[in-house]
This record gives C-alpha cells, structure tokens and sequence, in this order.
C-alpha cells in the first residue's frame, strides 16, 4: 500500500499524469532518492523483522490477538438482494410486459400452432390462397 501511496504523492501534470517517469522495481517497489548524510551515506529505513512462527503458547496467544486486532472487516461489495432486484429488474417485469401487452398472440401467429398443438399449422403453400367455403357454393 506504500507503493501506491508514493505513487498517488508524485507531483502530477495535466490529465492527472505524473510529470515524471515513475520506476518501480523490480521486487515491486519504487526507486526512492534517499536522503545523504554528511558522511556521504544514505539513510535508510531498518529492514523489517522476520515474522515469529509462534512455538511458544504465550507467544501464539500474543500473535493470535494481534493479528485479530489488526485485521480489517471486509464488506461484501454485494448482497443476494441485489441480485435478487436485479432478476426482477431485468426477467421478470419484461416478461410481464409482453405476456400482458399481447406478446404470446404474436408469438402464436408466427409459430402457426398455440403451445397444445391446436390450431391449423401454416406454411408457405397456404398462405395467399382463397378456399372455397360451404357458404361460398352457388346455389
């Protein structure tokens, strides 16, 4: 997380760039210009110190509590009831509106035949075509 706060403090130009190059390391760390003493040497920060594996009873315990103090609470970024709102949002109104907005009666037309079977089945032979009906025969 320093690195990216190092990374956020480096004096930007236009369009939120850095003005300079940023470097970072390879081991994922940035190139930092350390400050010289009067001697010449570089000051620099103590490297950190192993983690302790906890052999001892006291010393799981300590690390134990430690560490439960120093974890952070994650939040869910999303909870059931988003996807659950989503759905509805999404399938469920849709389909509603088309089911009672007439959508099956166009689907039936274009299938020919309603869902049981029933009904007469079209193709393209048939359509156009004038039969004639018992009403129809000259007397």
């Amino acid at each position: 997380m320093d690195v990216v706060r190092e990374i956020e403090n480096v004096p930007k130009g236009p369009g939120d760039k850095p003005k300079e190059t940023v470097v970072v390391a390879d081991s994922g760390e940035l190139k930092l210009e350390l400050e010289v003493d009067e001697t010449g040497k570089q000051e620099g920060e103590p490297p950190a110190k192993k983690p302790t594996t906890g052999t001892e009873t006291g010393a799981k315990e300590t690390t134990t509590a430690a560490a439960k103090e120093t974890e952070e609470q994650y939040q869910m970024l999303s909870s059931p009831l988003h996807y659950l709102l989503v759905l509805l949002v999404f399938v469920v109104v849709p389909v509603t509106a088309f089911v009672l907005l007439g959508g099956m009666r166009v689907v039936r037309r274009a299938l020919g035949r309603d869902i049981k079977g029933k009904g007469r089945e079209r193709d393209s032979r048939s359509r156009g075509r004038y039969g004639r009906l018992a009403d129809d025969e000259e007397k």
